[in-house]
This record gives structure tokens, C-alpha cells and sequence, in this order.
């Protein structure tokens, strides 16, 4: 498989409330979204991979491995609300591709998609008032994409509801996203095609893009898999999906890492700034702006001498060459200046 992920807190939240975790070994990937406005986002999201790497330890049957890291982490969460009091909420999207299908699982409005060829389909279905509406036919199913709110989330009761999926089959070549809603709220189906035929490096690196640009107005959090033609034969049984289960539950977990927003800084005008640029660039910087002022003084100093040398063979050099001459020049010392 071809793995790759990004996460990144936007351009307006403070912090990073979008969690992910994946096992390449197994094929087991899944997002979390806390819910920050009626819990604490951070630690409701880290509560779900958590509670599933802890649930791995039972090693679960196959068949009921995807249910049993749905309700663990509801049980967890509901558990961290008793203890600390307030409210813990969460979504998820779980995939598990196992050889030839992929099965799947999820709670709220985090999604999973599978693009085929230059087909994208998408497998989940948001739990939001919105997405209700427009299955009963109450709005147009083109509004149902706007955003709404949940009507299930993980940590609001002792049990939750979910839906899954599978088994699907799995082709070579088939590329899956695994993403939270600050993804796909900003990016539209048809261009997050697109995107994704772009394989899962450079097809998530466009989303990161794409999100930024759009104002990023919540966290982004996205998993893409592509599926290659060994994966397909690689069928585990049950004792080895136990071993592995066992081995990646007592890994260290290391939370997910969080990408600064890219926002440039404040651009600061005025000799004084640039000097103070200069002396926090350290000894290379200081000695090329040096070279750089040397340089200039030591042309200055030469050019009469250089000209009475020359003489009146100057007067048979366009002045359009000095123009291309100086222009090279100074895009040369910008191009130093800049690393």
C-alpha cells in the first residue's frame, strides 16, 4: 500500500482537535473530529485512538473488530464525561481493508471515499440534520453538503449508533480517503477527484492546499490509501490478525502530529528589521550580506577607472545590454538573499 496523511489546525482554530492512527501491517486506518463546541475537542479525539488501540488488546474476531472499536470508544468517552464532568464528543471513520474487500464503520460527519479509475464514490453518509432532510426529500440533495448539525456523535450516551459498510471488494490501483469534515466541507466531490487521481502524496498535499485557501475555517485531517496488486494477496487468518492486533496495541502511541497553519508573518518595514534579519541569520547570513556590500563599493570604486579604460569602446555596447546585465544582477543577489 501507498500511505500517506495530513493534518493541520487551519487558519482560525487555536488547536488541533482532529486525531488519526493507522496500521499499514494491518490495513487499519481511522480519523476522529473532537468536537470542541460541547466538549473538549482535543481530548475526546485522542480518546477514540486511544480506546481503539486499547481495544486491539482483546484481539476482537474479525468479523466483530470494527464494532467493537466503535462502541470502546463511545464507552470511553462517556466514561472521561462521568469522571471530569461536561461533555466528550467525537466522530470517527474506521476502514479496514483486508486483502480483496474493505470493510468499514462510522459515527457523524467524517467520511470515507473510494475513487476507481476516474470514478469517486462515497461510502459513508453524513448523520446530520441536513443529510436526514434530503433523504426524506425535504431539501434538494445538493444541500445536503452544507453544514448542519450531528444527529450522532461518539460520548453522549452509555450506547451510540453507527453504520457500516462492507464487504467491498478491492482492485489494484483503487485509491481511499479517510477524512474529517474540515476537509470535505471546503472541497467538493468533483474536485476532490481530481485531487485524489493525483495518487496520496501529491493528492494530499492539494487538499492541504485547497482547504488553506479556502479560509480553513476548521481543523483538516485526511488519510489516503492506495491499494497495489500484493496487497490483494495478502489474506491473514485469525490467529495472525490476533498477533498483529496484540503487537500494535502495545506500541507507543504518539499522537498525531499537528502541521502549523500557513500563514505568513507580519512583514516588518524599516532598516532596523533589516538588520535584525540580518544578525538572526547568523555567520552566513552576516558574511554574504557583507560579500554582497563588498561587492558593490568595490563596483562603485572600479567603474570610473573601468570606463576611462574602456573608453569610447562603450560607445559600440547597446544600452540595452546594460539593462539585461543589471537586471540579471539583481536577480541573482535576491535569489542569494533568499536561500
Amino acid at each position: 500500500m501507498r500511505i500517506f496523511s495530513v493534518t493541520d489546525r487551519g487558519l482560525v482554530r487555536e488547536k488541533n482537535e482532529d486525531a488519526f492512527w493507522m496500521n499499514g501491517e494491518l490495513g487499519l486506518f481511522l480519523v476522529a473530529d473532537g468536537i470542541g463546541s460541547t466538549g473538549r475537542g482535543v481530548e475526546a479525539s485522542h480518546g477514540v485512538v486511544s480506546a481503539c488501540r486499547e481495544a486491539l488488546k482483546g484481539s476482537p474476531r474479525p468479523d466483530e473488530l470494527l464494532p467493537t472499536l466503535i462502541r470502546k470508544s463511545n464507552a470511553r468517552l462517556y466514561e472521561l464525561a462521568g469522571e471530569q464532568g461536561g461533555s466528550f464528543g467525537a466522530t470517527t471513520a474506521i476502514l479496514w481493508i483486508r486483502g480483496k474487500e474493505a470493510r468499514y464503520a462510522w459515527v457523524g460527519d467524517s467520511r470515507i471515499y473510494r475513487l476507481r479509475g476516474s470514478t469517486l464514490q462515497r461510502l459513508t453518509t453524513d448523520h446530520t440534520r441536513a443529510q436526514e432532510l434530503a433523504s426524506r426529500g425535504a431539501i434538494p440533495p445538493k444541500d445536503a453538503v452544507l453544514k448542519s448539525a450531528l444527529t450522532r456523535s461518539l460520548g453522549q450516551a452509555p450506547s451510540v449508533e453507527f453504520d457500516s459498510g462492507g464487504p467491498l471488494d478491492v482492485q489494484a490501483g483503487d485509491l481511499f480517503m479517510i477524512a474529517t469534515d474540515g476537509v470535505t466541507d471546503l472541497i467538493d466531490d468533483e474536485a476532490l477527484s481530481g485531487f485524489l487521481s493525483e495518487g496520496p502524496i501529491k493528492g494530499s498535499g492539494q487538499i492541504r492546499k485547497a482547504v488553506l485557501a479556502g479560509g480553513a475555517p476548521d481543523n483538516l485531517t485526511a488519510i489516503l490509501v492506495e491499494v497495489e496488486a500484493p496487497d490483494l494477496d495478502r489474506q491473514l487468518d485469525a490467529p495472525q490478525i490476533a498477533s498483529i492486533l496484540q503487537e500494535t496495541a502495545e506500541r507507543e502511541f504518539k499522537p498525531s502530529r499537528v502541521l502549523t497553519a500557513a500563514v505568513p508573518p507580519p512583514v516588518e518595514r524599516g532598516i532596523l528589521p533589516f538588520y535584525r534579519g540580518i544578525i538572526a541569520g547568523g555567520g552566513k547570513r552576516i558574511g554574504l550580506e557583507a560579500l554582497i556590500a563588498c561587492s558593490f563599493l568595490l563596483f562603485a570604486f572600479l567603474t570610473p577607472e573601468l570606463l576611462s579604460m574602456l573608453g569610447r569602446r562603450l560607445e559600440s555596447i547597446s544600452i540595452l545590454w546594460f539593462g539585461i546585465v543589471g537586471v540579471l544582477l539583481y536577480l541573482g543577489i535576491v535569489k542569494l538573499r533568499s536561500g
